[in-house]
């Protein structure tokens, strides 16, 4: 009841009333959805956490690479974050509660890998490797062919 009054008071009541509706909206598209609409659903899920997971993997192989803290490390970390924003944009998921527990840890797993990739083909490898895993692949099958 105050909460009313002080947004009549500041001349807000349309401001509330459109969230209201705007958000019952969101409310009944995400929650009543038919079997056919969550089985499409779990699909974006799946297919958000693959797409967080290998997105990473040559982020992470560029973290491994810089010094930590520094410009080239931070942008390692949250350039993949604009991409995974675009992709739940592009999907239809946008920003779901459940979708979170997914793509976190998908984030950082593939963070992680691509660090051991690096990690390990440092220790394995004869020939000095870049921050960038598409390079340093194409370098080792120009290297077979030879």
């Amino acid at each position: 009841m105050l909460d009313n009054w002080i947004l009549a008071s500041a001349g807000m009541t349309h401001i509330k009333n459109r969230f209201s509706t705007c958000f019952s909206i969101f409310l009944n598209n995400n929650f009543f959805l038919s079997s056919h609409s969550k089985f499409y659903t779990r699909m974006n899920i799946i297919l958000l956490t693959l797409f967080a997971f290998i997105i990473n993997i040559p982020f992470g192989y560029w973290r491994a690479n810089v010094q930590k803290f520094s410009l080239q490390f931070l942008l390692a970390i949250h350039l993949p974050i604009l991409f995974i924003i675009a992709f739940r944009i592009l999907s239809g998921s946008w920003f779901e509660i459940l979708t979170f527990l997914f793509t976190v840890p998908a984030f950082f797993l593939g963070q992680l890998a691509g660090s051991r990739i690096y990690l390990s083909r440092k220790v394995r490898d004869a020939f000095p490797l870049t921050s960038c895993l598409v390079m340093d692949l194409v370098r080792v099958k120009s290297n077979s062919e030879k």
